[in-house]
């Protein structure tokens, strides 16, 4: 037993992209990204918080109620550039996360200001334009 807690101290975790872990995405999250505003998929809030990331909506759906949850569902499986944009002036989103089949994924491909910066199985990460002009840690 005392070997295999000293053996799992000195070995780092290493969570595997999956459903609900996108790892490989969040270690590519430029610094500056961090902190800002996200829109992000319900069930990458547990990953967004163990990276310190306040999230917009995680898995306590009973903590946002029940008209947040339709307005979450309402973005991302309904999608149209005026509910986006109205969300986005409302809330202030800087980036998202989400999945690569979401049907808001491809709207935001098409949105003037927003830029795809990542992509992989797992996950989709949009970036405002000006977001990316913040100067980056270390330069």
């Amino acid at each position: 037993a005392i070997g295999m807690t000293v053996w799992r101290f000195v070995s780092p975790a290493i969570r595997p992209d999956s459903l609900n872990v996108p790892e490989t995405a969040m270690s590519r999250l430029p610094a500056a990204l961090k902190a800002a505003r996200v829109f992000n998929e319900y069930s990458f809030g547990g990953s967004l918080t163990l990276h310190s990331i306040p999230v917009y909506i995680d898995g306590r759906a009973d903590m946002y109620g029940e008209e947040a949850m339709r307005t979450y569902l309402d973005l991302v499986e309904r999608p149209d550039a005026a509910k986006w944009q109205a969300a986005q002036r409302r809330w202030g989103f800087e980036w998202t996360i989400l999945p690569p089949g979401k049907p808001l994924v491809p709207l935001l491909d098409t949105q003037p200001g927003w830029r795809r910066i990542y992509a992989d199985p797992w996950a989709v990460i949009h970036v405002k334009d000006d977001m990316l002009q913040l100067p980056q840690a270390g330069h």
